[in-house]
């Protein structure tokens, strides 16, 4: 029986759907989270704090900033994926492709979903205060 090879046996990994996310996102998730928590406090201190539409809508490019992190996170898992790639002799393991990918797609999902939030703050907010801006001035006119 010297034709035999030894079989591999990999032990199943259980991990809560919540564990995998922060493994998946790693530091970019978190800075994804940072920077929409920062945008989203940013934008409800600017339409607390002014009463002008151009104010708030002066804002709105800070949006793309959680945005350009989770887009940056993506070329990061898609850099990691080539570097496993080319880095093994043979064909690498799944698990190991899968942590890149998945890296690669949570990170803008995550931007996605952190960012709208702000955007629907301040697009109500500038909606309401335009209303408010036109109603003083038809009458003061």
């Amino acid at each position: 029986m010297p034709d035999e090879q030894p079989q591999v046996v990999e032990e199943e990994i259980r991990q809560s759907m919540l564990s995998w996310l922060i493994h998946s996102a790693g530091g970019f998730g978190l800075l994804v989270l940072l920077s929409a928590l920062i945008v989203f406090l940013g934008a409800l201190i600017v339409l607390f704090a002014s009463r002008r539409p151009a104010v708030i809508a002066a804002c709105f490019p800070w949006l793309l900033l959680p945005l350009w992190l989770g887009f940056l996170g993506a070329l990061w898992g898609g850099m990691q994926w080539f570097l496993i790639v080319a880095g093994s002799p043979i064909f690498p393991e799944m698990r190991h492709l899968g942590d890149a990918v998945s890296t690669a797609l949570i990170s803008p999902f995550l931007a996605l979903l952190l960012t709208f939030p702000s955007y629907l703050v301040l697009s109500a907010g500038l909606f309401l205060r335009t209303i408010a801006a036109g109603k003083q001035t038809s009458a003061g006119a």
